[in-house]
């Protein structure tokens, strides 16, 4: 009989130890859940780390929401926007329109913060892309000089540009300046002049300035 009493007491031990264990993990993980906190943030996209010969034209969506969750309230008052990044590769883009898939292993946001969820998880980018040529100038004029000076030549400085020309165009042989009236001009000079860039070229250098020489002699 003790035997069989010391077995019915050591399963009733058990069975309230169980059921005490049970109650505290409850009690545990709910008082845990409570202390959980979640947010989101509207991240802009960066379009940075673009190769050179690579235009973005037109991108969306222009930014991307993130759902965060950490412990305490308190946690979110130092966190802004900006300290989450998406690391996008535009690395392989093409002319046309691209396709570019958000993930969660690109997204970075502070320390002890989960991320819970993020939308939309596609880019649609719209680029073109370019290749390098180097295209002489050709000084263009209209009008006539005097009848006794002649115009012996019309020289650009710098003879020639470095451009980003549209993948899929030929480049031309030369880029015009816009055309110099001859009608008042009696003596050599140098003048600045615009350029006459196909549609689409980029010069490389966009700070770079072209001027014309004119050399003007009398008639012999």
């Amino acid at each position: 009989k003790e035997n069989k009493l010391t077995k019915i007491i050591k399963q009733d031990f058990l069975l309230r130890l169980g059921s005490m264990t049970a109650a505290w993990l409850i009690w545990f993980f709910a008082a845990y859940q409570a202390g959980i906190v979640e947010k989101t943030y509207s991240v802009p996209l960066e379009i940075t780390k673009i190769p050179k010969n690579v235009v973005i034209q037109e991108y969306s969506p222009k930014e991307v929401k993130i759902k965060v969750s950490t412990r305490g309230e308190d946690s979110f008052k130092e966190i802004s926007v900006k300290d989450f990044k998406i690391d996008l590769d535009f690395s392989k883009l093409q002319s046309g329109v691209n396709k570019l898939q958000i993930s969660k292993n690109i997204i970075t946001g502070p320390a002890n913060f989960s991320i819970i969820s993020f939308e939309p998880a596609t880019l649609l980018l719209t680029a073109q892309k370019y290749y390098p040529a180097e295209i002489p100038i050709s000084v263009k004029t209209t009008g006539k000089l005097k009848t006794n000076l002649s115009l012996i030549a019309a020289e650009a400085e710098p003879k020639s540009l470095k451009v980003w020309v549209p993948e899929g165009v030929e480049a031309s042989t030369e880029i015009s300046t816009e055309p110099i009236d001859l009608t008042d001009k009696s003596e050599s000079t140098v003048l600045p002049v615009t350029l006459l860039l196909p549609e689409g070229w980029r010069l490389a250098d966009e700070a770079v300035s072209v001027s014309a020489a004119l050399t003007i002699e009398p008639t012999k």
